[in-house]
């Protein structure tokens, strides 16, 4: 079913969609963040008639936001032992270089 509603959707869009489960005539699509799911709920009506008109017996798509998870940055103690991003680190060195 992917590879028929996968050309529908915009190229960026589609990156940020997973395609679920099917169970009692609904699929289930797990957006990558609210606003995916926003734009992906506009274009359901779409998909549906377009997934019933290659034979599949689809009634709904249900969307479900689940946010991609980002690595923890690296972190650099600075004075006091407070942990520090590397990039906030090299921001206030170059601050205080440019403070004197």
């Amino acid at each position: 079913m992917w590879e028929v509603a996968a050309p529908l959707l915009p190229a960026a869009l589609a990156q940020g969609v997973r395609p679920g489960r099917w169970q009692r005539e609904t699929w289930t699509l797990t957006a990558s963040s609210s606003a995916v799911a926003a734009k992906l709920s506009q274009l359901k009506p779409a998909l549906v008639d377009a997934l019933q008109q290659q034979g599949y017996a689809l009634q709904a798509i249900r969307i479900r936001v689940e946010p991609q998870r980002l690595p923890a940055a690296p972190r650099v103690e600075i004075g006091g032992g407070v942990p520090c991003p590397p990039e906030v680190l090299a921001r206030f060195r170059a601050l205080r270089h440019r403070l004197g």
